[in-house]
C-alpha cells in the first residue's frame, strides 16, 4: 500500500511537480545548448584569427563537455529523484 493519499489534490500536487520538473529540464537543457555552442563560436573565432590551435579547441570541448554534464547533474538535485 502507499502512503500517498488517493483524491484530487494528491493528483493536482503531481501534476504542479511534473511541471516544474519539466520546465527545469528545459532550462537547464537550453543553458547547456547556449554554453556549448558560445564556447565553440569563440573557439572557432579564435582559430580563424590563428590564435588558438587543434589543441586549444580539443580542451575547450573537453571542458564544455564536463561543464555541461555537471550542469545536467544538477537536474537531479532540483526534482529531488
Amino acid at each position: 500500500m502507499s502512503n500517498k493519499p488517493t483524491g484530487s489534490l494528491s493528483s493536482l500536487s503531481t501534476l504542479f511537480e511534473q511541471f516544474h520538473s519539466q520546465m527545469s529540464s528545459r532550462l537547464v537543457g537550453w543553458q547547456n545548448i547556449t554554453i556549448a555552442m558560445v564556447v565553440k563560436i569563440i573557439v572557432l573565432v579564435l582559430g580563424a584569427g590563428g590564435v588558438a590551435n587543434l589543441w586549444d579547441a580539443v580542451t575547450a570541448d573537453v571542458g564544455v563537455a564536463l561543464l555541461v554534464i555537471l550542469n545536467a547533474v544538477s537536474i537531479l538535485k532540483i526534482t529531488n529523484l
